[in-house]
């Protein structure tokens, strides 16, 4: 249990460093070349930019994507709104010639693809929903992530150090406590009263 105990707070010092340390070259790199991740929050293409340190999470994207879609709709409103009409013309004034017929049949060819473009690109912009623009943006967060991160590993750093230091006194026959030479008195120790243990190698 031991063993395994070690093994699970090992891995989470690696991974806690590790992750102190790519934070803290992400926010330094940050002042050099801004960086972009694109990602899906509650079904919106949503951003991160990481620029001079400062990190910026918004839903610019599906606004943009969003504007453009109600464009495209507009549009192909309007060019199906041209095509009927132009349908009806031609019906109206349709005397059975090949070259009047040609030009029906292809503005209902376009007639037809505009209606389903329409149809499509409808169903996307409700699926999608109201486009409500949010931005949240902070200076700290990859600092204090970094900060926190390496919070373990410093811990782990300081026990390590002050066991070694408390086994080299041992094994020098000093006080593990306070570093008084006990070779006179190696049942206790006189300056600070601690009972010492067995050296070990």
């Amino acid at each position: 249990m031991t063993d395994i105990r070690r093994r699970v707070v090992n891995t989470a010092i690696a991974l806690s460093l590790l992750l102190s340390i790519a934070t803290s070259v992400l926010w330094v790199t940050s002042y050099l070349y801004p960086t972009r991740w694109q990602f899906q929050y509650h079904g919106e293409t949503s951003r991160m930019i990481l620029n001079r340190g400062t990190c910026t999470v918004d839903n610019v994207p599906h606004v943009i994507f969003f504007n453009q879609l109600s464009g495209n709709v507009q549009q192909l409103t309007a060019l199906c709104e041209k095509y009927t009409r132009t349908v009806a013309l031609l019906t109206a004034g349709s005397t059975g010639g090949a070259a009047l017929e040609r030009e029906l049949s292809d503005n209902l060819s376009l007639l037809a693809q505009c209606n389903t473009q329409e149809v499509q690109d409808r169903q996307r912009l409700t699926s999608m929903g109201p486009s409500t623009p949010w931005s949240h943006s902070t200076d700290h967060a990859l600092p204090m992530l970094s900060l926190f991160a390496g919070v373990l590993p410093m811990l782990w750093l300081v026990r390590q150090r002050t066991g070694n230091r408390r086994r080299n006194r041992r094994i020098r026959g000093e006080c593990v406590a306070c570093g008084y030479d006990l070779r006179a008195t190696p049942d206790r120790c006189p300056e600070c009263g601690t009972i010492p243990t067995k050296a070990t190698a």
